[in-house]
């Protein structure tokens, strides 16, 4: 009998119940789990929570400190098993199918994609935060016009000082979203305090934004219209 293994990465989404029994009902109706089985886990810094369906969860919100949920669904005879975690630890957002049979290829695939279907609209913005690619956008962006810029206003700076200046701030700038990242989760769960988090966050968010247009429009206001 053909075996076909799927292992992915989960992208950071924001996850609340709906999202999780919607999960469960499509994998419930796409292995034919009637006499499966079906565990979910709410781990956090207060305790543990499992449940047999996600419908034994009543709470139309998940609790405040959840810091991770997985959702695991098996055959009877353990030959397929599909489980899904998400966490606010960026490395820990995992996707795991294992099917058996003729069709396990194809089965397993359609799956993975009506998955990745549903997670598609509640994709946030702090998968940037997470990704390494984060730091050398934030330098691009944001350390060197704001260094350049520097370098021109401010005429008794040498070319050391202004070099020396621009090393702070990179290593400022690289500390300082090192910090963010252990703040930030990755996976943003539907709770009281994560939902005024969220507001606060944006107001952070816009202003950063506002300060980089700040820095792009005095840098061009230098180069193209003082000179």
């Amino acid at each position: 009998m053909k075996e076909y293994e799927i292992n992915r990465t989960i992208d950071a989404s924001e996850v609340d119940v709906t999202l999780l029994q919607d999960i469960e009902q499509l994998l419930v109706k796409e292995l034919d789990q009637v006499h499966g089985s079906v565990k979910a886990l709410m781990s956090g810094i207060y305790a543990d929570q499992s449940f047999d369906r996600l419908s034994d969860f009543d709470k139309a919100e998940i609790p405040d400190g959840v810091t991770s949920i997985s959702l695991t669904i098996q055959s009877e005879n353990l030959a397929n098993e599909v489980g899904l975690s998400f966490s606010e630890d960026s490395g820990k957002n995992k996707l795991h199918i294992r099917l058996t049979g003729s069709d396990a290829q194809s089965k397993a695939l359609g799956i993975a994609e009506k998955i990745e279907s549903k997670l598609g609209p509640r994709k946030v913005m702090t998968r940037f935060i997470h990704a390494w690619s984060g730091y050398p956008l934030f330098i691009l962006f944001g350390v060197l016009p704001a260094g350049y810029l520097a370098r021109h206003i401010v005429e008794e700076l040498s070319r050391l000082d202004a070099f020396y200046s621009l090393f702070a701030c990179t290593v400022y700038t690289l500390i300082s979203v090192f910090i963010i990242r252990q703040f930030v989760p990755y996976c943003v769960f539907d709770s009281p305090f994560n939902r005024k988090a969220k507001v606060i966050a944006g107001y952070v968010a816009y202003s950063f934004s506002a300060i980089l247009v700040f820095i792009a429009l005095a840098t061009s206001w230098v180069l193209f219209v003082q000179d």
